[in-house]
């Protein structure tokens, strides 16, 4: 009965142990030879936790306490307005720095100035310089435009 399908056939036997003996020794060798595509052991948060928290931490702390961060990104103007629509909320909103009205980047634009600046002394000669009131038309329509003058 040679169209059968099964294990009926001396040859088929050993065809059958032949695959089984391969399979067992490839799973053996796997993880030497393939091991590190293997994702890495789960671990616990808490242990994850204990690890994170190194010697230097207190000292981090107290200096920390001593520099005087300001706080980044600045508090957006608290201002009581009955908006008439969604289109008056919207670009009332608009005026608003980015890191004021998002709590994150939401595009690769936004990771230019979003954190605050490193610079503890200043930018010397080299930072923005500030436009003199005069120099500007009185009809430029920019909500912002009180930032670009010097005080």
């Amino acid at each position: 009965m040679a169209g059968r399908p099964g294990l009926d056939t001396k040859d088929a036997i050993e065809n059958y142990r032949a695959t089984i003996h391969m399979e067992n020794r490839l799973a053996r060798e796997w993880v030497e030879r393939w091991g590190f595509f293997k994702a890495p052991q789960r671990r616990f948060r808490s242990e994850m936790r204990k690890e994170k928290q190194s010697k230097s931490t207190p000292v981090l702390a107290a200096a920390q306490e001593v520099l005087e961060v300001k706080k980044w990104p600045p508090p957006a103007p608290v201002e009581d307005i009955e908006f008439i629509n969604d289109r008056h909320r919207l670009m009332h909103r608009k005026r608003l720095l980015p890191q004021q009205r998002y709590s994150k980047p939401n595009c690769s634009s936004h990771q230019y100035g979003w954190k605050p600046t490193i610079e503890k002394w200043g930018v010397a000669q080299h930072g923005v310089r500030k436009l003199e009131e005069g120099m500007m038309p009185d009809d430029i329509n920019c909500t912002m435009m009180h930032t670009l003058y010097a005080k």
